[in-house]
């Protein structure tokens, strides 16, 4: 049976990993997982910045030599 947190997870696409702090289920492991996805995050925005697209007119400003 998928519990209430799973559901909401999968409903908003988000991560989702059951811990506890009690016992350290997991701690370490959704800290892993989280900064993971923050790095893919900044990786995949920095790469859409880097490529330019040729046949896209307002990719970038165009340049003239004269």
């Amino acid at each position: 049976m998928e519990k209430k947190g799973e559901k909401f997870a999968k409903k908003n696409k988000a991560l989702f990993m059951e811990t506890s702090a009690k016992d350290g289920k997991n701690i370490e492991e959704v800290f892993q997982m989280l900064a993971t996805e923050i790095l893919n995050v900044f990786e995949n925005k920095q790469q859409k910045k880097d490529n330019i697209n040729i046949n896209n007119p307002h990719s970038e400003k165009r340049r003239s030599c004269c």
